[in-house]
């Protein structure tokens, strides 16, 4: 709540707060089976569809966004977690270059507000 309305007061002394915020999350997207987005001809029965089950791999994307859509989505390398060093790398080497082919306007000039979840790194 301390959050939000640190932001609602900010928005309200600089009316292009909103413009300048990036916010990022985390979220785990099942790989699926290829089989099942192939193409078939009218005339064919349906191709088997493969189910997504429990023990299916996972891939964790860090999901960048504006108010103008997705900034980046980068898919961590397999076993990768995010540390502090993985967050960093991250932000230098993926974010930045994004951010200066997507919206040039924001290099240097963009406030980054991370998921609502407390954080150590």
């Amino acid at each position: 709540m301390t959050c939000s309305e640190e932001m609602l007061t900010r928005h309200h002394s600089d009316l292009h707060f909103m413009e300048k915020l990036v916010t990022m999350d985390e979220t785990w997207i099942p790989e699926t089976k290829r089989q099942s987005k192939q193409w078939k001809h009218s005339d064919l029965p349906p191709l088997k569809k493969f189910r997504v089950g429990a023990s299916a791999e996972k891939i964790l994307y860090s999901i960048f966004w504006d108010q103008k859509g997705v900034i980046l989505s980068y898919p961590l390398p397999k076993g990768m977690t995010i540390t502090e060093e993985c967050y960093r790398d991250i932000l230098k080497n993926q974010l930045l270059p994004a951010v200066a082919e997507k919206q040039p306007e924001l290099v240097g000039n963009f406030i980054l507000h991370q998921d609502n979840a407390p954080h150590k790194a």
